[in-house]
């Protein structure tokens, strides 16, 4: 059919009339959206004829009130009329109005100028067609006119000609079987059961409840009030009467937005029982009454598709909306029925209701084979690239309804650019669907937190994210020892079957959608959800959720990784492997940046590393033996969302766009969903402040609000309490709410109780938004090439190379902080004066480990030790043997009763557990730190302290516990060595007497334990008691983190000198450790320290212990980095020398940075004969020793020395590991002779971090008393 015509000779447009029982719709053929949207009812009324002349006149004329503005206007006796019945024009005159109405407001023209396209019923009368078309040709003058089929529109619309059009509107529901574009007459059914059937059902329900329905040109103003309370409004006084027929069509605006809004349709026929633990929904009536509906919001609109639920009617004799479908089919022939079943387009506005097309899918594929049936969503043209995506989601309402008018008359697209494929998941995003409210939680026993999950479905939130305890993730029962002060902190703890069985006991598998953040421990906490399924009656194929599953960012920056990266890699393609085949509805891994951000990535950093981990995992699905189809289209994204409002939002535009492409490019999917990025997102938890913590409830609803804006499917909102401790139910409700009121109350999803301006990608077309995403889309493919060239994700995660730029960003980051060039309101500007005490949750867990305790003895009591052991022995064959499905093996170790440790530890026997190896990082946040005297302060009082004891202050930075969060200690780590500390970083996940240990062997001053996961009751007096047991009360505790101010006097008790939570500057930090420190010592002054005099050098003799050096002799020819040239002594204790270069070698993954400076003489002959022994040559270790030479012949002596422990060559050369660095100076004094010797002469991993000493030899000079 044309669209275009030539009269006249002018081109002229064809004219578009969609008559529907809502509205009409009108506007020209090919353009993208309507001219105009007319309501179908019309106002009508009568008033004085003020032309009249005489009797043969009409006293009194008919006014008309069309379209929306208007009809919304009481008059007095006004009646509200439609044109429409069952679809066909019934009244002409309204008819003709409206056509005239249109003609001047919308199409601005005259109807002789364009043919006219208009839509009719499948059903409609020849005679009704015939006077259609005498209005049009005689009345209107069309040069052309066509009568269009809707249901053959409906079918072209979606690329078909031939298939089931399924129309359930405002007053009928329809079947209409097309073939090859024409109706098939005799297989047309219909139904009265339709939207206002259902408008009905809610009225009197209202009316049941003695909810009064009052439409809003009554209300003149309301009060607000509590739930449930009787409405507090006032009428508008000198109303005009108006007739009832409007002001029933007023009250029944009212009704439909509560049914959009409130009412749901199961996916199976309606349980009471399943109904009542659903998901309530908020709703507020015009007059400000407002109240939760629960089971009752499901039971309302079951009537569609269970025609049981109608009091008075047999079933036997209705048909519900499937069995329409079912009926035409069988009214057609036999061979066509497949075709018919294989495309059915649904349409009209009850297909809005949420869960009426699942259903109404279901009910299909149980009637018919399921690989013959399939429901597609109706589409409207309005963009023809747009339309194609968001005709799936839109589910049978045409696109142009997204439309708003504002105020002021201006019409408001939902979209102003034009969309690529890659737009998003979901061609309407929250415009239609708003993002599911999915808060992550979990309270220490599974009893807490399956009433806190029950709660928090009937308040609202719309799926689950379960947080398990520390000992969980590590794959350790609730009965190790090294989890002692971790089960039930920070999450649920889980040991068997039987606590994931009681974590969901009344919460239906088979609707709610479940994530659960887990990784090291991924296989058990699989295979025990599966068979928690299983014995809720629960087949393993209708569980729906998210695992977490993202190993590769576990070394990067969270740490609750077990096994090393290439057995976690199999882990995740057994897992894919799995639930590609058994899982159809289960997201196989979220793919994180979140914990990036977290750990201080920018937002370059963080979508690239994630991006490219995605890839890592596409590679290892394909290793697998799988299709790229068949995991790609159930992958999922986990972004963390900052406070850089436009950042964050660009950041996930970009991501989109660059993962579709990467996607393409490397595994040319045949599948359009595998390019799809679909994502969850959760606000910031690093931004949170312990200082004034309810500013965090603003910092939260603005990155919620930057998530949302980004696209996001779900979101999880943090609470405000969480930089002082785990979050209390008040914190949560009040996280929850602020995305119920973003759902509800701003515009920016489909509005709940009014009308909003819906647009799904506000941002695009914006020249800042469009360029910095540009700019992020461009800087993420460059990181990800540079990921490329070391052999992708994997082999750069092994190398140590995205965790050191995270690292880096995060102390660059905190010094802008601390310094003030970027502000945080509350804790570096605007600060209050007191701070107010805020309620925190506090769990004793001490109780929780009992409990668990005695549940794990009651498992293993209970359960065929036989099958359990032989269960586990088939697992643990498999890892060794690289053969079976490690789920599939645990699922069946998870029937038997097998415990999450027991099936971690087999496979632990063949995998064994991963320890990292970190280096730290040096000089960035020194480098970005503004300029300021705060900072050369510290650096002038390290110095002082060096001066006064002989060494520099000296800090262990330990994380105990199976904790693995270490943002805080590297950054700790970072900032106090750059201000010239000697900062040794011991490993993760150590115990109180680990930590207690290393500390003794690095005769440190003090240990600072950082602690984020609220450990520290438990594991602080531990450590403090751990160190008076070896003999060193001397060596002081400091704690920093996530620590409540209630717990400070605890700590403190327990013999805690310095307390540090979140926000606390590095360089005030220092500084009180170092006042801690010489206070300690008993220095009489914690400023200058002026050194005690000492014998002069020519009274030294080799073995005395202190060797002191004139400066002022030396230190205009040599220049060491860290000896001050204004310091007129230097006091080496080679007793604290010899002890702090420590004999016993410590734990693997220790690092050590120390740098040992002494005069060649004395130095040599005090270390002679076992050199290597006081060096700590362990993986990583970094040793800088400078030798002042006096004297050329015992330097050659001892060089030359037949004793190979002490021979320079054999040390560097035999001793040396590759890890190792040592970066030697020596400085021969006797003949003014240098060597700088580089590290990279004597290691394979040369180190960047510690350059070797600046050596200027100067003119020759002589050093009294040398030997």
């Amino acid at each position: 059919m044309a669209t275009l015509g030539v009269y006249g000779g002018d081109e002229v447009g064809a004219v578009v009339y969609d008559l529907g029982s809502y509205s009409v719709r009108c506007g020209y053929a090919g353009e993208d959206l309507p001219k105009g949207d007319i309501p179908s009812y019309v106002g009508v009324y009568e008033e004085e004829n003020m032309d009249r002349i005489d009797d043969s006149t009409d006293a009194k004329i008919k006014k008309y009130l069309i379209d929306t503005s208007a009809l919304h206007v009481p008059k007095e006796g006004c009646e509200a009329q439609t044109f429409l019945r069952d679809g066909m024009i019934e009244d002409w005159d309204l008819f003709e109005k409206i056509m005239d109405y249109s003609y001047k407001k919308y199409i601005m023209s005259t109807p002789e100028l364009h043919p006219v396209v208009m839509s009719e019923p499948a059903w409609n009368q020849k005679p009704l067609r015939e006077k259609t078309l005498e209005v049009m040709f005689e009345k209107y003058g069309v040069p052309a006119f066509f009568l269009a089929k809707n249901a053959v529109l409906s079918a072209f619309a979606n690329g078909r000609s031939t298939g089931m059009i399924f129309d359930s509107g405002a007053s009928q529901s329809s079947a209409v079987p097309v073939l090859d574009g024409f109706v098939i007459p005799s297989g047309i059914v219909r139904s009265p059961l339709a939207g206002d059937f259902i408008s009905m059902q809610c009225k009197g329900f209202l009316e049941k409840e003695q909810i009064e329905v009052i439409p809003t040109y009554m209300i003149a103003s309301k009060e607000a009030v509590k739930d449930n309370d009787p409405p507090k409004w006032r009428k508008k006084q000198n109303l005009p009467k108006v007739n009832d027929s409007w002001h029933r069509l007023m009250v029944k605006d009212v009704i439909q937005d509560f049914q959009t809004s409130v009412l749901q349709i199961f996916e199976s026929a309606y349980d009471e029982n399943e109904a009542s633990i659903m998901p309530m929904v908020h709703y507020e009536f015009p007059n400000g009454y407002h109240t939760d509906f629960g089971a009752d919001r499901f039971r309302l609109p079951e009537a569609l598709f269970n025609t049981a639920m109608i009091k008075g009617v047999n079933p036997a004799n209705s048909l519900g909306m499937a069995n329409l479908v079912q009926m035409a089919a069988n009214r057609c022939d036999t061979d066509l029925r497949p075709q018919l079943y294989g495309n059915i387009i649904v349409t009209g506005g009850n297909s809005l209701l949420n869960g009426f097309i699942e259903r109404l899918t279901k009910e299909i594929q149980s009637k018919t084979p399921p690989i013959l049936s399939r429901c597609y969503a109706s589409a409207s043209t309005i963009h023809p690239e747009w339309a194609e995506l968001a005709k799936k989601q839109m589910k049978g309402k045409d696109p142009t309804t997204l439309m708003w008018k504002t105020h002021e008359g201006i019409s408001l697209k939902p979209l102003y650019t034009k969309q690529d494929a890659e737009k998003g998941p979901y061609a309407t995003m929250y415009a239609v669907r708003p993002w599911t409210i999915r808060q992550y939680a979990g309270f220490s026993t599974v009893e807490e937190s399956n009433a806190f999950y029950r709660a928090n479905l009937k308040a609202g939130q719309q799926g689950l994210s379960v947080a398990f305890d520390l000992a969980t993730h590590r794959g350790y029962d609730s009965d190790d020892k090294r989890v002692e002060g971790d089960v039930g902190m920070a999450g649920v703890a889980i040991d068997s079957v039987e606590d994931m069985k009681a974590l969901f006991d009344g919460i239906p598998l088979d609707k709610i959608s479940v994530s659960m953040t887990m990784n090291g421990a991924v296989i058990p906490i699989m295979a025990m959800f599966i068979v928690a399924g299983e014995e809720q009656n629960v087949p393993v194929e209708a569980l729906s959720g998210t695992i977490q599953n993202d190993i590769l960012k576990e070394f990067m920056v969270r740490n609750t990784y077990i096994y090393p990266p290439a057995p976690s890699m199999r882990i995740i393609g057994d897992i894919f492997s799995y639930t590609a085949k058994n899982m159809p509805k289960f997201n196989s891994i979220s793919i994180s940046g979140y914990h990036m951000q977290e750990a201080g990535a920018n937002a370059v950093l963080e979508a690239a590393f994630t991006l490219a981990d995605g890839i890592e995992y596409c590679n290892t699905g394909i290793k697998a033996g799988m299709n790229i189809d068949d995991f790609a289209p159930r992958l999922s994204f986990f972004w963390g969302i900052g406070m850089n409002f436009y950042m964050e939002i660009a950041k996930m535009r970009a991501a989109r766009r660059l993962w579709a492409e990467l996607i393409k490019e490397r595994f040319n999917p045949k599948n359009p969903k595998s390019c799809l990025l679909r994502t969850h997102c959760q606000t910031s938890g690093w931004s949170l402040t312990e200082q004034d913590p309810y500013n965090n409830i603003v910092r939260t609803t603005i990155e919620a609000m930057a998530a949302i804006f980004g696209g996001t499917q779900s979101l999880h909102t943090n609470s405000f309490d969480e930089a002082l401790a785990l979050p209390s139910r008040f914190s949560a409700r009040i996280a929850r709410n602020t995305q119920i009121i973003l759902q509800e109350e701003t515009g920016i999803p489909k509005g709940k109780t009014l009308t909003f301006f819906q647009v799904i990608d506000p941002w695009a077309g914006s020249y800042a938004m469009e360029s910095l995403t540009e700019d992020i889309y461009q800087a993420c493919k460059e990181v990800i090439a540079e990921v490329d060239e070391m052999g992708g994700m994997a082999e750069a995660v092994g190398l140590g190379w995205p965790k050191l730029k995270i690292e880096e960003c995060a102390a660059r980051r905190q010094a802008a902080i601390d310094s003030g060039k970027e502000v945080i309101v509350g804790v570096n500007k605007h600060r209050l004066e007191k701070e107010e005490t805020v309620d925190v949750l506090v769990i004793d867990n001490t109780k929780v480990k009992t409990s668990q305790i005695k549940k794990i003895k009651q498992v293993r009591e209970s359960r065929s030790e036989e099958a359990s052991q032989a269960s586990l022995e088939a697992l643990e064959e498999a890892c060794r043997t690289e053969s079976g499905n490690l789920l599939e093996l645990a699922v069946e170790c998870a029937r038997n009763r097998c415990t999450v440790g027991e099936i971690s530890k087999a496979m632990e026997n063949v995998f064994g557990r991963h320890v990292a190896h970190d280096r730290m990082v040096s000089g960035a946040y020194k480098s970005e730190y503004a300029q300021g005297d705060d900072l050369q302060v510290v650096i002038d009082r390290v110095e002082e302290f060096l001066a006064a004891e002989g060494r520099r202050p000296r800090i262990l930075v330990a994380k105990m516990g199976q904790d693995g969060h270490d943002r805080g200690a590297k950054v700790i780590a970072s900032g106090f060595a750059d201000l010239g500390f000697d900062v040794d970083v011991g490993p993760l996940f150590q115990t109180p007497e680990e930590v207690a240990q290393q500390a003794v062997d690095a005769d440190v001053h003090v240990v600072g334990a950082s602690s984020q996961a609220a450990g520290h009751r438990t594991l602080i007096p531990q450590l403090i008691e751990e160190l008076e047991k070896k003999g060193r009360p001397d060596i002081l505790v400091i704690v920093g983190g996530v620590i409540p101010p209630q717990d400070y006097d605890m700590l403190r008790e327990a013999g805690v000198g310095c307390i540090f939570g979140p926000g606390t500057k590095i360089p005030n930090a220092a500084l009180e450790v170092l006042n801690l420190i010489q206070r300690h010592l008993g220095s009489a002054n914690e400023g200058t320290n002026v050194p005690t005099p000492g014998p002069s050098t020519s009274e030294m003799c080799l073995d005395q212990d202190l060797m002191i050096l004139n400066l002022d002799e030396i230190r205009d020819n040599i220049h060491f980095r860290d000896v001050p040239r204004d310091q007129d002594l230097m006091i080496l204790n080679l007793d604290e020398m010899k002890a702090s270069i420590h004999h016993q070698r410590p734990p693997s993954g220790y690092t050590s940075r120390r740098e040992i400076v002494g005069c060649g003489d004395c130095l040599i002959r005090r270390l002679k004969g076992s050199l290597t022994d006081y060096i700590p040559w362990h993986p990583g270790a970094v040793v800088n020793l400078t030798i002042l030479q006096l004297s050329a012949a015992l330097w050659s002596s001892w060089n030359s020395s037949s004793d190979s422990s002490t021979s320079l060559g054999i040390l560097t050369s035999g001793d040396l590991r590759p890890s190792n660095t040592l970066n030697l100076s020596l400085i021969d004094m006797g003949t003014h002779s240098s060597t700088a010797m580089r590290a990279r002469e004597y290691s394979s991993t040369p180190s960047p971090y510690f350059a070797p000493f600046d050596v200027d030899p100067g003119p020759p000079f002589s050093c009294s008393g040398a030997a």
